[in-house]
């Protein structure tokens, strides 16, 4: 069959059915292969090959590619109004089948991209806060490395568990619209310093926001400094009303910033 498959393969009027299928598009049948006109090319070769009845069925697959299921029988008149219905809905089922499978493979590749591409532009972000203040870019790793830790200890699910790493990893990145001479000040702040400090909360946010991250990373960005009493800010949101990734974040920070040497 496989040698012979430029043979079967002949168009024009002569053509088999499954050279017909493809160039038509459509289901083809012949039912009596021996009942064909005897200079029709492939026929020899199909009696030989013990093939007395044929059906060609279209696989339409999306895009520009185009599959063929053909059958071969040995008996004349096989292909019933019935088998062919039935025939007819495998041809669909496949296709189907096809385009599932390749929907599939798409998706888990363009996954692995688009995670790529988050890590990436993850750390371009911190890499861009650690240029400009040391101190701000190892205090993130840590953080990062810290509300992970305790995230998995409160049995977070791997995906939220990331999400909050990767805010934690950048979650100072709006200290980038702070002056450096007001980060880096070894003595207190004024109160008008200290309010541009508090900004960097809500900057973040901004940065960040137009990123589509899988998890609420802006949101939890903004609400680092929110407490538990209301006191915090921006927002002076409490209890419930801060994302947990945002609470676990906030720990994290406070631990960090106490145990680390720091302006």
């Amino acid at each position: 069959y496989v040698e012979a498959i430029d043979l079967l393969a002949t168009s024009g009027p002569y053509g088999s059915p499954l050279s017909v299928a493809i160039e038509t598009r459509k289901l083809q049948i012949v039912q009596d292969v021996a009942a064909l006109p005897s200079d029709i090319p492939w026929r020899q070769f199909a009696l030989e090959s013990g093939f007395r009845s044929m059906i060609a069925l279209p696989l339409p697959i999306s895009g520009d590619e185009f599959g063929l299921l053909a059958i071969y029988a040995a008996e004349p008149n096989v292909f019933s109004e019935e088998a062919v219905d039935v025939l007819s809905e495998l041809a669909a089922d496949i296709s189907f089948g096809v385009d599932a499978l390749r929907t599939r493979v798409e998706r888990t590749s363009y996954r692995t991209r688009f995670e790529a591409s988050l890590e990436a532009a993850v750390r371009a972000i911190a890499t861009a806060a650690e240029l400009r203040d040391p101190y701000t870019g190892g205090h993130q790793r840590r953080v990062a490395e810290l509300s992970a830790a305790m995230s998995q200890e409160l049995g977070l699910p791997a995906s939220d568990t990331n999400g909050i790493a990767v805010a934690a990893s950048i979650h100072d990145i709006g200290k980038l619209a702070v002056p450096a001479e007001i980060l880096s000040r070894p003595g207190r702040l004024s109160e008008a310093e200290f309010a541009i400090v508090k900004e960097h909360a809500q900057a973040g946010h901004d940065i960040v926001e137009g990123i589509d991250f899988p998890w609420p990373v802006a949101e939890m960005i903004r609400q680092h400094h929110e407490r538990q009493d209301g006191s915090g800010y921006p927002q002076g949101l409490r209890g419930d009303e801060i994302l947990l990734g945002a609470r676990i974040l906030a720990i994290a920070d406070i631990v960090e910033a106490m145990h680390s040497h720091r302006p």
